[in-house]
C-alpha cells in the first residue's frame, strides 16, 4: 500500500517537472516570436522611410526641371517639406552651390536619408 502511494508520488512529480519544461519552452518560443515581430515591424518602417525619401527627391527633381532657369543658384537650406505621405513624411533639403540635394524620409519614428549629387548642365 505505501509502495503506490510512492509511486503516485513520483509520478505527480514527473508530470509537474514536464509541464514545468513545456512551460519554459513555450514562454521562450513566444518571447522568441515577438522579438522577430518587432524586428520585422522596424524593418518595414525603414523601408517606408527610405521609399519618403525617394518620393522627396522625385518630387524636388520633378519641381527643379519645371522651374529650370529660375532656380537661385546660391541658395543653401530646405526645399520642401514637411510633407505628409501615407503614414509618414518627407524633407527635401539642397545645397546649389554644391549641386546636392538630401530628402529625409520619416515612418513612425524611423528615419532614412538619401543624398543626390547631380549636375546642372
Amino acid at each position: 500500500m505505501n509502495d503506490q502511494i510512492g509511486n503516485r508520488g513520483a509520478i505527480l512529480l514527473m508530470v509537474l517537472i514536464v509541464m514545468l519544461t513545456v512551460s519554459l519552452l513555450g514562454a521562450t518560443l513566444i518571447a522568441l516570436f515577438h522579438n522577430v515581430m518587432s524586428m520585422n515591424q522596424i524593418e518595414l518602417y525603414r523601408t517606408q522611410a527610405l521609399y519618403l525619401a525617394e518620393a522627396g527627391i522625385a518630387k524636388v527633381v520633378q519641381m527643379l526641371r519645371s522651374q529650370a532657369g529660375s532656380v537661385p543658384q546660391n541658395t543653401t537650406g530646405r526645399i520642401l517639406g514637411p510633407v505628409s505621405l501615407g503614414d509618414g513624411s518627407f524633407e527635401v533639403y539642397g545645397d546649389f552651390v554644391e549641386a546636392t540635394l538630401v530628402s529625409v524620409g520619416t515612418s513612425h519614428g524611423v528615419s532614412r536619408s538619401i543624398q543626390l549629387k547631380y549636375n546642372a548642365f
